[in-house]
């Protein structure tokens, strides 16, 4: 009899510890050591390579620290060195986010200490970067500078003949007509850049195949990745309008040099009548700058604030073809390519009534609302006009 009621119990007790764990369950709480078990840690998915440069310390055969410049869209690092650099055994510091690797192949790398080669210019080095989570992200490393041959492009552009859309042929040797220009040379912190202007009427869909006609230093050859060009027969892709097309000039010597080959296509002028509605004064507010107003001209911009104003003389009014105007400004006494010398656009919006520009001041995407004329006092409390760009 006592062992029944020994067995009982026991029974009765593991009835109870279940209904425990049933009733625990139901009110979302488990029989778990919460202190053990609190949400697990997320391991960061940070890949990316902040800054990337040769410096002078670690590399005896530089003169001067050289960055270089991470496109990050394309995930490109393009670095150019002074001439004669041996590219064999550079050592690179670099910045990357914090908790992720940098390889090359399976070789972690240090900032400053490890060496690679990067004498490839055609293939350049892959780098990976590798986040604590596991996943990756890679770029390519491609360092130039010129050995002993020099490096020149005296022409690039566009013939009709080998380019049957295109209304008329587009090269630096056209004089005379701001409509068709090609702007080959180096702008500071752009590098070396060509930059075309394509005439009106060229299709968009074409862009995408256009053949580049050339002609290049004796004994350089030009390169898209690893595909070499051949003047007037190769296609190359110039519809990325923002970001352009890396065109590599490569010497026999093992020298080279970088070139970022840009298009746009050209918009009829504006009829200064049609236009006429959009003169007048603008006001707005710019981060960091505070209250802004922006006077529109035929012939001039603008700009006045409570810390600067500057004025711009070099205005092309045209019309896009949605049948809407825009207004560029350029820097003085330049041909009017916008990714050249482009300084602002500014669009138009008509609504109830009112009229609203839409620009980019100081990296800012801004609006300002078109308002009473304002004529400068010393007494505005606006800077007078200091700088004509």
């Amino acid at each position: 009899m006592k062992r029944n009621v020994i067995t009982r119990t026991n029974a009765l007790f593991a009835l109870a510890v279940c209904t425990g764990f049933v009733f625990a369950s139901l009110m979302g709480t488990g029989c778990k050591n919460n202190t053990d078990d609190d949400d697990e840690i997320t391991k960061s998915s940070e890949k990316t390579l902040i800054e990337f440069s040769f410096e002078k310390v670690n590399n005896s055969g530089l003169s001067a620290d050289v960055k270089g410049i991470i496109n990050e869209k394309k995930k490109i690092v393009s670095v150019e060195v002074p001439a004669g650099t041996d590219k064999t055994n550079l050592k690179a510091s670099f910045k990357i986010n914090d908790k992720a690797q940098l390889f090359v192949g399976s070789i972690i790398q240090q900032s400053g200490v490890t060496e690679n080669n990067f004498s490839d210019i055609i293939n350049g080095v892959a780098y990976t970067v590798k986040a604590e989570n596991g996943s990756q992200q890679n770029y390519t490393v491609e360092v130039y500078g010129k050995n002993t041959t020099e490096i020149g492009l005296p022409a690039f552009g566009f013939k009709k003949a080998h380019n049957p859309t295109l209304p008329a042929d587009v090269d630096n040797q056209t004089q005379g007509d701001p409509a068709r220009t090609v702007f080959i040379g180096s702008i500071k912190g752009m590098g070396r850049v060509i930059i075309m202007k394509l005439p009106i009427g060229t299709p968009e869909v074409s862009l995408a195949t256009l053949k580049p006609y050339f002609t290049a230093s004796a004994g350089v050859d030009l390169y898209v990745g690893s595909t070499k060009l051949e003047s007037g027969v190769t296609p190359v892709d110039f519809s990325d309008l923002q970001n352009g097309v890396k065109i590599k000039a490569v010497a026999n010597d093992g020298g080279s040099a970088l070139y970022n080959a840009v298009v746009e296509i050209d918009l009829p002028n504006a009829n200064q009548t049609d236009v006429q509605k959009y003169f007048g004064s603008y006001y707005g507010t710019v981060p960091g700058l505070g209250e802004v107003i922006i006077v529109l001209e035929w012939n001039k911009v603008t700009l006045y604030s409570k810390s600067m104003s500057m004025d711009y003389v070099n205005v092309e009014w045209e019309k896009k073809a949605d049948n809407t105007y825009t207004c560029t400004t350029y820097r003085k006494n330049k041909p009017q390519i916008k990714n050249l010398f482009g300084k602002g656009g500014y669009d138009f919006i008509e609504k109830g009534g009112k009229i609203t520009v839409k620009t980019n001041i100081m990296a800012t995407d801004t609006t300002a609302v078109k308002g009473d004329d304002f004529v400068w006092t010393a007494e505005s409390g606006y800077k007078p006009v200091t700088q004509n760009i």
